[in-house]
């Protein structure tokens, strides 16, 4: 048994605007501006963890979230658990971002030993430094995400990296080797 409204009530409520997508890519002047402003920084985990994010396309909870245990050196793999999907993921590390974990000590189970609002608050300090306002840490995946396209990664290769459904009917078939993935990505 239902009720009979002369007019539909949800035809009353607009529709909220969609946001433009940002489009900011990280250049090369801004990374150098990053690297100089991080030399004043104590933060030790902070330049690497921006250097991986750039090579890699992790967000930030996944860096934060990332374990020694999860990190195959020999293999030049990486194991992201729990993220934003859902679905853990295998990725292929580049040269540079197998010598940046290389370099790191292991002194904890977690690889860059921040918490969320650690990074955060070392991430606004750093950007404040750097003049940098308009750079958000989430730029540093969109630029890795641009990064993997530029250098030839096809698109399901590179949504497997970076965790991505977009394309979903793409990726629902694709499923690149990650034998050749990684050896793409080793060349970088």
């Amino acid at each position: 048994m239902g009720y009979y409204l002369p007019t539909n009530p949800v035809d009353m409520v607009a529709k909220p605007k969609l946001n433009k997508p940002r489009d900011r890519r990280v250049s090369a002047d801004d990374i150098d501006t990053l690297m100089h402003a991080l030399r004043e920084t104590k933060v030790s985990y902070l330049k690497p963890l921006i250097l991986i994010a750039l090579e890699t396309g992790l967000r930030q909870g996944e860096l934060i979230k990332l374990l020694w245990e999860d990190v195959d050196l020999d293999s030049r793999l990486l194991k992201v658990r729990d993220t934003k999907n859902g679905e853990d993921r295998v990725i292929p590390l580049s040269n540079k971002s197998l010598s940046i974990l290389q370099s790191l000590p292991r002194l904890r189970e977690s690889v860059f030993n921040a918490s969320h609002s650690s990074l955060q608050n070392a991430w606004k300090r750093l950007i404040k430094r750097s003049d940098l306002d308009d750079l958000y840490f989430h730029d540093l995946r969109h630029e890795a995400i641009s990064r993997f396209i530029e250098r030839g990664l096809t698109i399901p290769e590179s949504a497997s990296i970076s965790g991505h459904k977009a394309q979903s009917m793409l990726l629902r078939y694709a499923h690149p080797n990650l034998d050749i993935v990684k050896q793409k990505v080793g060349n970088f």
